[in-house]
């Protein structure tokens, strides 16, 4: 464990890792926090290969405490720094514990500025955006991001009563289609899901276009099955797995954390068989249900991009849009490189943005 004394910034003390009690203790009395921002989630992260763990607890002149999770990549990847809070398909990072206003924000981006790493990227909590967006200066880059975040705080009755009318509709198609529902994350029930997963790859790839061996690797790539039995043991019960059954066959599944806050994440059907009963209706709402039990302000939906019928199917729940931007520190154009490469190879395979 290292300290160290940054200068110029309103900061006295920066330690890094960040010592697990200390950043735990953050993590819960922060209303807001996601399981996302704890170091279970880290040491998933760590296991899974390829990062360690520089988070970072920053200790401010006026007392207050936060932790920001930030991982670094390792081998030729990583060379000249590379940290991220988080790395892309690895949820929310962001700032973390109670307190977070600009000022603060302000501070770690000067501090991290100061350190000069070749590339400090941040994906806050959207709800945060605002705040990011004041704090950073014209120098740091942007990246234009959107999500859907429910409100839960209203209660489990008026979030049924504010349903769509189409969504409501489909739901009660859901509640009497006689489906079997688990949500445990036994070995048999991962397996399953990961076969829903699949065959979700396909068809994400048939609709944007991308080639299916592309898609297929690349979804496994990012989220290996070994991945997901890593969350669930390091995670306990914050790690749900919702699955829908039909008879003996799974034919709809999704992934919510479960923290302060609820993050859903991962949403993976068999479309001929869970379209006709709405499976995906029915795991979205018995979700919510939990979140709202569970004591969670809100409920985050996960990254919507540009998709109108991801969309139109978060705001049926009661999801508000919530455009943001994740933040980076670059010494070199690292962004405008990799836009430019995602930009060129999207175009050569005819790739279709917005599905």
């Amino acid at each position: 464990m290292t300290t160290i004394a940054p200068r110029a910034v309103p900061v006295s003390q920066v330690i890094s890792p960040a010592p697990r009690s200390q950043w735990e203790a953050l993590v819960a009395a922060d209303p807001t926090s996601l399981t996302d921002q704890s170091p279970a989630w880290m040491d998933v992260l760590v296991e899974s290969g390829g990062h360690v763990d520089a988070s970072r607890l920053y200790v401010l002149e006026d007392g207050r405490r936060f932790v920001l999770p930030l991982a670094r990549r390792t081998g030729p990847a990583g060379a000249g720094g590379v940290e991220l809070s988080f790395p892309d398909g690895w949820g929310i990072g962001g700032l973390v514990g109670p307190g977070r206003d600009v000022d603060a924000i302000r501070a770690v981006l000067a501090e991290l500025t100061y350190r000069g790493r070749l590339l400090t990227r941040i994906r806050p909590d959207p709800l945060d955006g605002a705040l990011w967006e004041e704090a950073a200066g014209p120098d740091v880059v942007r990246r234009a991001k959107r999500a859907h975040v429910i409100d839960l705080t209203v209660g489990t009755d008026a979030l049924r009563a504010g349903l769509h009318k189409s969504t409501r509709r489909n739901l009660v198609k859901g509640e009497r289609a006689g489906l079997r529902v688990t949500d445990t994350a036994t070995e048999a029930h991962l397996a399953a899901y990961y076969r829903l997963y699949l065959l979700s790859l396909e068809r994400w790839a048939e609709r944007s276009r991308e080639p299916q061996w592309l898609a297929r690797w690349r979804g496994v790539r990012r989220d290996p099955l070994s991945k997901l039995a890593t969350m669930a043991d390091r995670l306990g019960d914050g790690f749900r797995l919702w699955l829908a059954w039909e008879e003996d066959t799974p034919i709809a599944g999704s992934i919510v954390l479960l923290g302060n806050t609820a993050h859903g994440t991962r949403g993976a059907i068999d479309r001929d068989r869970a379209g006709p009963t709405r499976a995906s209706f029915l795991l979205e709402w018995l979700a919510i249900e939990e979140a709202v039990a569970h004591g969670c302000r809100s409920y985050h939906l996960g990254e919507t991009g540009t998709a109108s019928s991801l969309a139109t199917f978060k705001e049926g729940f009661g999801g508000r849009s919530v455009p943001y931007a994740d933040f980076g520190i670059e010494r070199l154009p690292v962004s405008r490189a990799d836009r430019a490469l995602r930009t060129g190879v999207k175009r050569v395979i005819g790739f279709r943005d917005g599905t």
